[in-house]
């Protein structure tokens, strides 16, 4: 058995209380105000995250957050996903490990998201 770690419980909860369908024109909206899209701090690394956007708009696309900052956005049918940290005057941004999406598939399942 895995030795209980309540950050990892802290995690679980709060994806779970904020867990829902994400509506693909914000989650764009957000990335480019964040990054500066079109201004000079804006990169290719920043477009990568709205080219996942857009390959992943119809297939559906789950948001949450675990709170101090840290966003999720994930899509279930190919496993993959992103997380953005915007917090103090600091963002942080990157792909999300393939075992995270694992996880925060479950807590969609949970959650009644994702029926399998």
């Amino acid at each position: 058995m895995d030795a209980f770690d309540p950050d990892q419980l802290h995690r679980h909860d709060a994806a779970l209380q904020t867990m829902r369908l994400a509506d693909p024109d914000r989650a764009e909206e957000v990335i480019r105000e964040a990054f500066g899209a079109g201004g000079s701090g804006w990169t290719g690394w920043d477009g990568q995250f709205i080219d996942f956007i857009e390959e992943h708009r119809k297939n559906g696309l789950i948001y949450g957050t675990i709170g101090d900052g840290w966003h999720f956005l994930f899509c279930a049918g190919d496993a993959k996903g992103i997380w953005i940290c915007l917090r103090e005057g600091m963002t942080g941004k990157g792909m999300l490990r393939p075992s995270t999406v694992t996880s925060l598939i479950e807590v969609a399942v949970e959650k009644g998201l994702i029926i399998r």
